[in-house]
């Protein structure tokens, strides 16, 4: 199974969350809203590809860290509810 999810758009973030998985994501409109910084995953500039990098392996080498952004995952998504299961039931979950 997948531990980590680096996300490209709105709906893969949202999926993500749905699913309880860690995100590492760019810091831009949107992402923001979903993602808070070291709680559901991590915020990363946009224009920094190594640190992004660096970011994602950390996360992914980091068993308590990687376990505490998948157990609070859900918190973004589940902002709006009705999102959150419509998103559970397209995924057949």
């Amino acid at each position: 199974s997948t531990n980590i999810i680096v996300c490209m758009s709105l709906f893969d973030i949202k999926r993500s969350l749905a699913l309880s998985k860690a995100c590492v994501v760019t810091n831009v409109d949107g992402n923001k809203d979903l993602i808070i910084d070291k709680y559901n995953g991590r915020l990363v500039p946009s224009e920094d590809y190594q640190f992004f990098a660096k970011i994602v392996c950390e996360v992914y080498q980091n068993s308590n860290v990687l376990i505490q952004y998948e157990k609070n995952s859900k918190i973004g998504i589940l902002r709006n509810s009705s999102e959150y299961h419509s998103i559970i039931n397209i995924c057949n979950i």
